[in-house]
């Protein structure tokens, strides 16, 4: 009888750390509604600086570009279609800046085309699996 009381009690936990992890997602995100398309220029023009003015490859700097990326995700809820695009655009852009050797190292715009595929696919996997639930 008393275990069956340990197995309620957990599952009760369970459901309220997940309404509490839920209103703090909620609250997060309201707070940080306002800053999206501060994120998102923030975003655009780290990958701009990374690719075309450091002659360094900054790890670093790369995580930072892709959180934002993460979070701007997050806040206008992109699809995985549009981390898609992106790889996509930085598959041209690797190919225009190889052939016109514009680039400081062309090979950060592959590295971006690697990162946002996995994300994609990533996104694409969770979303499936949302879709598979219901």
């Amino acid at each position: 009888m008393r275990n069956k009381q340990v197995c309620f009690s957990k599952t009760q936990n369970k459901e309220t750390l997940f309404l509490v992890k839920l209103k703090m997602e909620k609250k997060i995100k309201k707070f940080l509604k306002p800053l999206k398309y501060l994120f998102l220029i923030a975003f655009a023009l780290g990958i701009f600086a990374d690719v075309f003015l450091f002659k360094l490859s900054l790890g670093p700097l790369t995580l930072l570009i892709f959180a934002l990326w993460i979070l701007t995700v997050w806040l206008f809820e992109f699809s995985a279609k549009i981390s898609f695009y992106l790889a996509f655009v930085f598959l041209g852009l690797t190919f225009l800046l190889m052939v016109f050797r514009v680039a400081v190292i062309p090979g950060k715009a592959i590295v971006w085309l690697y990162l946002f595929l996995f994300w994609a696919v990533g996104q694409q996997l969770v979303e499936l699996m949302k879709d598979a639930k219901k």
